[in-house]
């Protein structure tokens, strides 16, 4: 998938985010790198901008967790993804 200049450099800033804030990806931001090809499955975003997991491997990146037997991911990147992309 091609992506504007505009939106390669939101997406590097939010990299940069996450690495100052010591939010680690265990995938490397694969999400990113495949061009959105590699990437986990979501059920939508919610009000509260919360991500519901809809994938076997909820696990993948390390930064997902369970509530009420729900999956969810706090991912910024993800959420950044699916918000603009509809990945």
């Amino acid at each position: 998938m091609k992506i504007t200049e505009e939106r390669k450099n939101i997406i590097l800033d939010i990299i940069a985010e996450m690495k100052a804030e010591h939010l680690e990806c265990k995938k490397n931001f694969v999400c990113y790198k495949s061009s959105f090809e590699d990437i986990c499955k979501v059920k939508g975003i919610g009000s509260f901008d919360e991500i519901e997991c809809d994938s076997d491997d909820a696990k993948c990146c390390g930064l997902s967790f369970e509530a009420v037997s729900h999956l969810y991911c706090r991912c910024p990147l993800r959420r950044y993804i699916a918000q603009n992309f509809h990945r």
